[in-house]
Order: structure tokens, then C-alpha cells, then sequence
């Protein structure tokens, strides 16, 4: 018989903790600056997590000592780019986010072949494990780096200007500056 309160042996989460219905996530990359942050984010709603990080953008420092030493952090040192170790990784996990990537200007210059198999290859063992063990949440994968958020593509103008239309009638997009001409003056230089 499961008791009636949070606590052990529980289906409710400790409010401001974590408990039996709290969710564990793996989360590659959790040691750089996005990682980190979105680590915060899950420990504060009461959620555990699996850093995978080799250290090679991040670092320890930005996780949270105190959840790592009271266990709702535990941060493994490997690469992505081990299957074994991202498998059993996946295993313990509920979700799996990917945030792992080799970066960095200089290294993609210096060895762009390596860098873009390694970010390939990196991004395939996670998502075979994720989908071996069962741990792809929606059907659709999220997963990006802070050098792609300029750029907008012409099929992403087309769907935010259909949208507004969608939302707000046909004239939404036809403000005094732009006087009638489509969403593409939004992202002109």
C-alpha cells in the first residue's frame, strides 16, 4: 500500500525536491552555457539530472555544486561520442536533451571534417539511444547551438508571416513602415 503523503514509497514529488514522480533527465552538453543553465532550470522545478559532458566548451564550475552533492546533479565525464557510456546514460534517464557539440571557430577552421563528424556522429549514438531505450519525448527532436540564431530561412518567413495571418487576419503584417510589402522586410539588413 503506497502512502497518502509525499515522502517514500510515494507517487507525489516533494514540493521544492524531488521524489518518486520527479523526472530524470540526460542532458549532454550540461557543462557548457546552455547545458548549465537549462540543468538550473530542471533542479529548480524539482527534476534530477545526468550531466554527459567531456569539458571540451563547458565546465564543471557551471554546475551547481549543491545539487551535485545532493545528488539530484551527477555529472559523468565522456564524450558523446562513446555509445557505451551514452547508453547506459540513456538507460537511466526519462528525457533525453542534446546539447553536446564540438564549437568553436578557430577548431571548425583548423579541422572541419573531424569537427563535422564528430557533431554528426555524436548526435546519431544519442539519438539511436534515445530511441533504443525508448526516451524521445515528442516526435520532434530540439536541439541547436548559439551560432544559428541569426539566420532565418526562407520557409521560416513564410510560415511566421502565415501564422500572423492565421492569428490576426490579413492585414497583421501591414504596418506603417512596412506599407503592404510581406513579412521579408522584417528580416532585411
Amino acid at each position: 500500500m503506497k502512502s497518502m503523503g509525499p515522502g517514500p514509497g510515494s507517487d507525489q514529488a516533494v514540493p521544492g525536491g524531488y521524489g518518486p514522480a520527479s523526472t530524470t533527465y540526460l542532458v549532454t552538453g550540461g557543462a557548457g552555457f546552455i547545458g548549465s543553465h537549462l540543468t538550473d532550470r530542471l533542479i529548480a522545478n524539482g527534476d534530477r539530472v545526468i550531466v554527459l559532458d567531456d569539458l571540451s566548451g563547458g565546465s564543471r564550475g557551471n554546475l551547481d555544486r549543491h545539487a551535485i552533492a545532493s545528488g539530484r546533479v551527477r555529472f559523468v565525464h565522456g564524450s558523446v561520442l562513446d555509445a557505451e557510456l551514452v547508453d547506459r546514460c540513456t538507460q537511466e534517464a526519462d528525457v533525453c536533451v542534446h546539447l553536446a557539440a564540438a564549437l568553436g571557430v578557430q577548431r571548425i577552421v583548423d579541422n572541419p571534417l573531424e569537427t563535422l563528424l564528430a557533431n554528426v556522429r555524436g548526435a546519431d549514438i544519442v539519438m539511436e539511444a534515445a530511441h533504443r531505450h525508448r526516451r524521445i519525448a515528442r516526435k520532434r527532436l530540439h536541439a541547436g547551438r548559439q551560432s544559428r540564431h541569426h539566420h532565418r530561412t526562407v520557409l521560416q518567413r513564410r510560415r511566421f508571416a502565415a501564422e500572423q495571418r492565421l492569428r490576426h487576419g490579413p492585414s497583421a503584417l501591414r504596418g506603417a513602415g512596412a506599407r503592404g510589402r510581406g513579412p521579408d522586410h522584417l528580416w532585411r539588413r
